[in-house]
């Protein structure tokens, strides 16, 4: 009886340590646009990029600085709490917040303005 209520302890002991220990932080893809000057409703007026961001956190520090892949896509760990992701590229119009969840990656689309006109 004592061993088995040792053995139930244990485990939830390790299991909690686990849980604990999940990463956390951002999953997403950066989206550049307009891609010309005219928009029509056919033809997908924005693209994934390449492009480096700065994760800023709430008192304004660079807390890590990212490049997403040719398509845009990327994926960063992040301790929980709320930044701001912003362009340091030649995309440098826009931001984006993003609130990251102990044990969870948030997914999120950033949408930068390439300046086209």
């Amino acid at each position: 009886m004592k061993l088995t209520f040792l053995v139930i302890v244990v485990s939830l002991a390790l299991a909690s340590s686990v849980a604990a220990q999940q990463p956390s932080g951002v999953r997403g893809v950066t989206m550049v646009g307009p891609t010309q000057p005219v928009c029509v409703e056919s033809d997908p007026c924005e693209a994934g990029r390449s492009v480096t961001m700065n994760v800023i956190d709430l008192s304004g520090n660079v807390v890590k600085t990212f490049t997403s892949k040719k398509h845009g896509r990327f994926g960063i760990r992040l301790s929980p709490g709320t930044y701001f992701l912003k362009s340091v590229s030649v995309y440098p119009r826009g931001s984006t917040q993003v609130i990251v969840e102990e044990g969870k990656f948030t997914y999120v689309v950033v949408h930068l303005d390439s300046g086209m006109r």
